[in-house]
């Protein structure tokens, strides 16, 4: 998962900078460990808005390749703001790389 085009409101900075993370963020954080390889320059603030508990689990979709361009379209014709944040790049269960 590449962090660098995973929007982030300013607002959501902005707090977050001072310190107002909700306390099920740091939770989810410690539940995933085991799970998510955090690659040195990866800025921590944007891994704590990743954990935030706050998303109701809609911060992330995937979708198989064959199918990226059809929901591309789809959301592009919403106005569904859809960066592409990650792949999923082998058959290793459960890793997450989260690289700058």
């Amino acid at each position: 998962m590449t962090l660098n085009p995973f929007p982030i409101l300013s607002s959501v900075r902005d707090m977050a900078n001072m310190g107002m993370i909700p306390a099920g963020s740091f939770a989810n954080r410690k539940y995933c460990e085991q799970s998510v390889t955090v690659e040195k320059g990866v800025d921590t603030l944007l891994v704590d808005c990743m954990a935030d508990a706050q998303t109701s689990g809609g911060l992330l979709i995937a979708v198989s390749e064959k199918h990226a361009e059809a929901l591309h379209k789809e959301l592009e014709q919403r106005g569904v703001l859809h960066p592409e944040v990650g792949q999923v790049t082998g058959t290793s269960k459960g890793r997450i790389h989260s690289l700058p």
